[in-house]
């Protein structure tokens, strides 16, 4: 058996203003002890409060005058417990027949100046217990202008409009998911056959090109002419001179913000923040590679050079001093102008070596 609505709840709609015309309605018919909360809601139809006022109950009399601020309380009507009649003579359930003719005027809006003389006539008035709707009597309904008949043919139009628009909201949904699956397979190709600093393919040493010579000038060197050797080069000038379109700054840090180099002191050294390849032996810090005046090349564990205000693009060059460096796409190359030797460190792999 299905339980109704608890006495609060009952009492919370009798008094809420948002409670429509009909339920306050059948609420005053079916729940006697509500009528006065009833009675001070500001939704309750005029033809609803003035079959209250004939009801002869003290408290709706009271909370009608506090509506209409004849009362001498401003308090409103509190949401207090029923209580049972006092008596031994409660009143009686009405027949069919008597209800027509005893509520019929109420209804229809006749007179019914003696209908409480005639109902209330066995002794003074109780409060009245709830009775079952079947067995009960109802007030005259809210007015028919509230319920229109075009209310409820409307209602299957709006259905059909929302269906149309949730069909449209599902298809923007299933475009955007096919759009972000297009964006991450993108994504995947990029990481899987992009490049960056990640890649391990070592720069390629640049190669001297031996500059043609004439036909008369080959016969006139010698055959036996010997090779220049490093010694020789070496008084010449720079085994491996700074490219011409070098940069002359103090220090550089790559695109991708992963490697910082810096010149001075003199040596060159390059930091690593994240890398791939085995450092130093018990190193999980960035890794610095150096190379000094006199070529030799070391690495160390620890940042030693941090993030420098100057980006060097891939394929630029800077040199400061008897030092060079190259930006490339495959990682970063610093060496000895005087020497050759130098290293090139990339995410991959790093790499010390001699020019010789």
């Amino acid at each position: 058996m299905t339980q109704g609505p608890s006495e609060d709840e009952l009492r919370r709609r009798a008094a809420d203003p948002a409670t429509s015309q009909r339920e306050l309605y059948l609420l005053a018919a079916d729940h006697p002890e509500v009528r006065p909360l009833i009675a001070e809601n500001p939704n309750t139809y005029q033809g609803l409060l003035d079959w209250l006022a004939k009801q002869g109950d003290p408290r709706v009399d009271a909370a009608l005058a506090r509506r209409h601020g004849t009362g001498d309380t401003d308090e409103p009507t509190a949401f207090i417990p029923p209580q049972p009649p006092p008596g031994d003579n409660p009143t009686r359930p009405l027949s069919a027949a008597q209800r027509e003719q005893e509520f019929g005027a109420v209804r229809q809006g006749q007179d019914s100046s003696d209908f409480f003389d005639r109902v209330y006539s066995a002794g003074p008035h109780q409060p009245t217990p709830q009775q079952p709707a079947d067995e009960g009597y109802y007030p005259a309904p809210p007015p028919v202008a509230e319920y229109p008949q075009q209310q409820w043919v409307q209602t299957e139009p709006e259905r059909s409009e929302r269906r149309g628009g949730g069909a449209a909201g599902f298809c923007v949904i299933l475009l955007m998911l096919v759009l972000l699956l297009a964006a991450g397979l993108a994504a995947v190709y990029f990481l899987l056959l992009g490049g960056g600093d990640d890649e391990p393919e070592p720069a390629p040493v640049p190669e001297e090109v031996e500059e043609p010579q004439d036909e008369a000038e080959e016969d006139q060197q010698p055959e036996d002419s010997p090779e220049p050797s490093p010694e020789d080069e070496e008084e010449d000038g720079e085994a491996r001179p700074a490219p011409d379109d070098a940069r002359q700054i103090g220090g550089f840090s790559t695109p991708t913000g992963n490697i910082h180099c810096q010149f001075g002191g003199g040596t060159v050294s390059c930091t690593i923040e994240d890398y791939d390849f085995d450092g130093p032996d018990g190193c999980d810090d960035p890794v610095t590679l150096h190379v000094d005046a006199s070529g030799a090349t070391e690495m160390t564990c620890g940042a030693e050079v941090s993030q420098q205000g100057t980006v060097l693009d891939y394929d630029e060059a800077a040199t400061e001093g008897d030092f060079a460096c190259v930006s490339q796409f495959t990682g970063t190359e610093c060496w000895s102008t005087e020497h050759g030797d130098g290293f090139h460190i990339s995410r991959g792999e790093y790499d010390l070596y001699s020019w010789d």
